[in-house]
């Protein structure tokens, strides 16, 4: 066998913070909410996937009726990038 031909171990490398990432989208849409705000505030505390970090936690948010803090995010997300984050703020954000 040729070992040089191999694909490097770097091609699979994924970042934990990454991983925590897509574990908390997991968990929000399995509708365990409370199980992904975790993870997104993981996330957003370790300057990771900022743009969809702030989108996830602020629809949760607003789940919960915490319009303000939502709106928040939702700018955040804006500000990082995320192109829904203004049918968000539109919609929910006055």
């Amino acid at each position: 066998a040729d070992f040089n031909s191999l694909p490097s171990i770097d091609d699979y490398q994924v970042s934990y913070n990454k991983i925590i990432f897509e574990e908390a989208k997991s968990y929000y849409y399995w509708k365990k909410y409370d199980i992904a705000l975790k993870g997104f505030n993981y996330c957003i505390e370790n300057s990771s996937q900022l743009a969809d970090s702030y989108l996830f936690r602020g629809s949760i948010k607003l789940l919960h009726k915490k319009n303000k803090e939502a709106c928040d995010d939702f700018w955040q997300a804006k500000k990082y990038g995320n192109k829904d984050a203004m049918f968000y703020l539109i919609n929910n954000c006055r």
